[in-house]
């Protein structure tokens, strides 16, 4: 790619590229990785950036076709939608810093995937939602080994009390 003046953006110092990186839209990220492979190599070594709000609701339904769009937004669903998100995810960015990222606890969804997943972004605030008490148990599980966020719950049922007390501190639950 060449500018107006006939430089190839490719010899930029790296801080300007990085720098260029973390201003693009994810959805910009995936057509420039497809334009050729020291691009896809410039998009796959670099950090996404810091977004206020990301989520994670639905593989299902979108086979995260929607990934990290508009509102950051992927889905949960099957292990294996989970896992070619992952390898996307890598293609994407190195890194990513979400203010708020709420993710729906699924069934389906090894609890070790789900916490490579969380681990994998820097998060401030972490919030999972729940249907019901094996997803609460897993969502305890992914909450004992993430400290170093905020935490919330939204709870679509209601548990035991005990079950509510033997939950880690947080900053908001929702029944």
């Amino acid at each position: 790619l060449r500018l107006a003046s006939g430089m190839d953006i490719l010899t930029l110092p790296n801080v300007f590229l990085r720098d260029l990186m973390r201003r693009m839209t994810i959805k910009d990220r995936l057509s420039m990785r497809l334009t050729c492979s020291a691009f896809e190599k410039l998009v796959a070594g670099t950090h996404a950036g810091y977004f206020e709000k990301g989520s994670i609701f639905s593989f299902y339904e979108t086979r995260c076709r929607r990934l990290l769009c508009k509102q950051h937004h992927v889905g949960d669903g099957d292990a294996q939608s989970a896992t070619e998100f992952m390898q996307l995810r890598s293609r994407l960015f190195n890194g990513i810093t979400f203010a708020k990222f709420e993710l729906k606890v699924a069934d389906s969804i090894p609890l070790e995937f789900t916490r490579n997943l969380i681990e994998s972004f820097k998060i401030e605030e972490l919030r999972f939602h729940v249907e019901s008490q094996t997803q609460l148990e897993k969502a305890a599980a992914l909450f004992s080994g993430f400290n170093r966020s905020k935490r919330g719950i939204s709870l679509d049922y209601s548990p035991d009390s005990e079950t509510l007390l033997s939950l880690p501190p947080m900053e908001q639950i929702e029944i």
